[in-house]
């Protein structure tokens, strides 16, 4: 890493501790601290702040984060215009406004340029940051230092296109849950849906007894090494299997996963729709309070008009006068141009009949059968010296084109088709819990007496 990209670094997060403790600092509950109170300067300040943060005062209790994160309504200072005290909550009350983590990520980040571990450096920072930028500080750039802003904004549109991935990671994620709770209890069902062939579901029974065996007591290390490698080549035909599974469930997650997404947008479009509602209620009501005392008749039909309100009659049968004028317009401007299409076409009918006239129907025996102005013959068929050296040309040129055809040449390559929902291995690995439960499919079921 160069050193002024590290420097830059360094900047930065000075900055945001700095801004943080200044937050922490003008906090009522947290400002108040004896320790706080009582520091003089920055050093003293950030002692006291790492102090009280080892005794975990900036934390978030699992009591106020089941709070945070729940979605029922709650109660506004002032009801709305039926008398109900309850709302939906804003989106900035979903954000985290405790800072345990992102005081630890600052240290870790220090402690890490103290010991100049480059690699650690630079994970540490992208984490804090990105941990940082959905923080309720960053819901209004504003409200942080300029110093940070453009950086904040940067992360936070990259995670706005990395929303649709997420949401069909989950969706799929909960897809194979369900899938392996439908065949949990009916494995070979499922491998007769698969298609296995009797030979593959010999190998799994047999690869299942085989695990069972493994358990031992074994007699000697000969006999664990033999059951050992008769296992091998099953377990091998096993994983064959499950890149099986593996396809036949992602073909079937994707219309699940598809029809997810649907329904999570409409249920977003929804919503938005009833905040514009609610928008255009509010400007309505500042419109009417002042309409009266700052706009003109015509102005205020105008502004009405654009906020979306209810036309009166006069109002929109003046509109509809001025729609159907329009439509005339465009409709008298389309039957122009098709005249105008018409009359190129009987043009051009014209002139080919009369080109093709000229070609085959001369006039008498001793006329040309071509018109002369169309044309203009150079070379004569009994000289045949410019006949034989224009082919030699065409020839070259036909070699030159086929010669250069091959060295440009490109084989197509056929593009690697991207799987909708995304790299499905890396999902199911990731939540090992659940890889582990899908290749538990794949095992025979022993039933013991």
């Amino acid at each position: 890493m160069p050193s002024s990209q590290l420097q830059e670094q360094i900047l930065i997060v000075n900055a945001l501790e700095k801004f943080i403790f200044e937050k922490i600092r003008s906090t009522p509950f947290l400002g108040s601290h004896k320790s706080i109170l009582m520091a003089s300067n920055e050093e003293d300040l950030r002692k006291a702040i790492y102090t009280l943060h080892d005794e975990g005062l900036f934390r978030e209790s699992e009591e106020d984060k089941i709070k945070r994160l729940c979605k029922d309504l709650v109660k506004a200072y002032f009801p709305d215009k039926n008398g109900n005290y309850e709302v939906e909550k804003l989106d900035c009350e979903y954000l985290p406004k405790h800072y345990d983590e992102i005081i630890q990520a600052i240290r870790s980040f220090h402690c890490t340029v103290e010991a100049r571990n480059h690699d650690e450096i630079e994970r540490l920072y992208r984490t804090l940051l990105r941990d940082y930028s959905t923080h309720r500080d960053c819901y209004n750039l504003k409200d942080i230092p300029e110093s940070l802003q453009q950086t904040i904004h940067q992360i936070q549109n990259s995670f706005l296109s990395q929303e649709a991935d997420k949401i069909k990671e989950k969706a799929y994620i909960d897809f194979v849950k369900g899938f392996i709770n439908k065949y949990q209890d009916s494995h070979e069902h499922l491998w007769d849906e698969l298609k296995f062939s009797k030979q593959d579901k010999k190998t799994l029974r047999e690869l299942a007894l085989l695990l069972n065996k493994l358990k031992g007591p074994f007699k000697n290390k000969f006999e664990e090494r033999q059951l050992k490698s008769q296992i091998r080549p099953k377990v091998k035909t096993q994983q064959i299997l499950l890149e099986r599974l593996t396809e036949y469930l992602n073909i079937r997650a994707e219309l699940y996963v598809r029809t997810t997404i649907k329904k999570m947008y409409s249920r977003k479009e929804k919503m938005y729709k009833k905040q514009n509602v609610n928008i255009d209620i509010l400007l309505r009501a500042q419109l009417n309070k002042y309409q009266t005392q700052i706009l003109n008749r015509s102005q205020r039909v105008k502004v009405i008009a654009k906020i979306g309100t209810k036309f009166t009659p006069a109002l929109k049968s003046k509109l509809e006068t001025k729609m159907k004028a329009k439509k005339k317009e465009h409709k008298k401007c389309l039957r122009e141009e098709k005249k105008k299409t018409i009359q190129q076409l009987k043009f051009k009918k014209q002139l080919h009949k009369h080109i093709v006239k000229n070609l085959t129907n001369p006039l008498s025996k001793t006329e040309t059968t071509y018109d002369l102005s169309l044309f203009t013959p150079t070379t004569s068929i009994h000289d045949t010296a410019p006949l034989n050296e224009l082919k030699t040309k065409i020839g070259r040129n036909k070699s030159a084109k086929k010669q250069r055809g091959f060295k440009s040449q490109i084989y197509p390559v056929s593009p690697v088709k991207r799987n909708f929902i995304g790299d499905t291995n890396r999902i199911l690995k990731e939540n090992k819990e659940l890889y582990e439960s899908l290749r538990d499919l794949l095992n025979y079921t022993i039933h013991t007496k």
